[in-house]
């Protein structure tokens, strides 16, 4: 018994993993007219490749693209509204963090003053970006320029209201 508890440890897993779509938040699932949008655009972007100069598809083409860029702001706005309202910190930070994250990173780089040699060690790329600049960089001369106060054109008060913040927050786009 006791091998047998040692296999099932070793390789059953201890949670389910599930591929089917019921597991699925239905704020991530996009609609069906913006599937049928990308669609339709796609379908209007090949006409417009074959025909270059036909400024009837071009003007059909660019209301799709509108269309289709209009419904995605709606699944964005929707995500992030079901997420606030979810109350959810685990999850906000998930989506703020895939948003804000750059998983790419520098791609290999060749150095030139070794035969070609590829780099791909971080340490040794900042080492090559670091040599470039301070090749390309002007040596400091020690030279500190003087800058003197222009005391005739400063801002010294600053009238702010709530209107005036109100205004302008309705003039950002959304």
């Amino acid at each position: 018994m006791s091998i047998l508890y040692t296999a099932i440890d070793l390789y059953v897993p201890k949670h389910a993993v599930s591929n089917s779509s019921v597991h699925r938040k239905p704020y991530l699932r996009s609609t069906r007219e913006l599937r049928k949008c990308a669609v339709k655009k796609s379908s209007l972007w090949r006409k417009l490749r074959a025909s270059k100069h036909d400024t009837a598809i071009r003007l059909k083409y660019r209301e799709c693209v509108y269309q289709w860029r209009r419904l995605i702001q709606q699944q964005q706005e929707k995500t992030e509204k079901y997420l606030i309202e979810a109350n959810s910190i685990g999850s906000f930070y998930k989506f703020v963090n895939k948003r804000i994250l750059n998983r790419t990173g520098i791609p290999p780089l060749t150095n030139n003053n070794n035969n070609d040699e590829v780099v791909t060690d971080d340490h040794a790329k900042a080492c090559m970006f670091n040599d470039f600049f301070a090749s390309v960089g002007c040596p400091d001369n020690g030279f500190t320029p003087n800058c003197s106060k222009c005391t005739a054109n400063c801002l010294d008060n600053i009238d702010i209201n709530e209107s005036n913040i109100l205004a302008a927050i309705k003039k950002l786009k959304k």
